[in-house]
């Protein structure tokens, strides 16, 4: 029983909401509204209704969906052109690199050692194990003369550990200048792609001339202005029939 009541009030709910949609459609009464006699104006005002929406949703779809390719193709320019410019300055300045492996407090980079906060370029460095009592050292001299030690104490680190480590950073230091005689190369050569595209912009002009087409298409189109103003008519004829304005 209780079911039965359930469905009769959701059909009442529905009905009652049918009703009141169709006089908010056509107001001034329920003859209006409902009646025979007036569903002739009824279609009219209905008809236009349905031309003036269908042509301002067009429209509007159009213009939405123009204007999306063209945010699409900006976008996917500005990634390409930021790709292109990030491997640029990533081959310029790399920075230390991934972490490879570490022993004690140092941290070995593809670029760099790292002690604590200290970088220590790979780019020519040098380097030497030394066994001193118990104590290991790896000795890091760069270029310029600097020289860093690290100590090792032989009851926290073997000395098989130390020089696994320091081969590590030999076979590193051989692979960074390596990639340092190419570097110039491969910067040119990112800098040229750089460019090229930069100047791959014909998707972007080509949905920027798309929607420049349609907005000037759609500016000289009168069908949707005719379209209002038959559907103003329509209003007004109801207004004068009824006395109420219909949205």
């Amino acid at each position: 029983m209780g079911i039965v009541i359930g469905v009769l009030l959701a059909v009442l709910v529905g009905v009652g909401a049918a009703v009141a949609w169709q006089l908010s459609r056509y107001p001034g009464g329920w003859a209006y509204a409902f009646g025979a006699a007036f569903a002739p104006d009824r279609r009219r005002l209905a008809a236009a209704r349905r031309t003036a929406g269908h042509l301002r949703r067009g429209a509007k779809r159009e213009l939405t969906g123009a204007q999306a390719e063209v945010r699409g193709a900006e976008a996917r320019y500005r990634y390409e052109v930021e790709l292109a410019a990030r491997r640029v300055e990533q081959l310029r300045s790399p920075g230390r690199g991934p972490l490879l492996v570490r022993l004690g407090v140092l941290a070995l980079h593809q670029h760099a050692v790292v002690v604590g906060a200290e970088e220590l370029p790979l780019a020519g460095m040098t380097v030497r194990v030394e066994r001193v009592d118990r104590r290991h050292y790896l000795h890091f001299a760069l270029p310029g003369g600097r020289v860093h030690r690290q100590t090792f104490e032989q009851g926290l680190h073997s000395e098989e550990e130390v020089r696994r480590f320091g081969n590590r950073v030999v076979n590193a230091v051989a692979e960074e200048n390596a990639l340092l005689k190419r570097r110039h190369q491969l910067v040119a050569a990112a800098e040229a792609e750089l460019k090229r595209v930069e100047q791959r912009s014909a998707a972007q002009r080509s949905a920027c001339d798309r929607l420049a087409e349609l907005t000037e298409r759609q500016g000289v189109d009168q069908r949707p202005a005719a379209a209002a103003k038959a559907l103003d008519d329509a209003r007004a004829r109801w207004q004068n029939l009824t006395g109420r304005s219909p949205s």
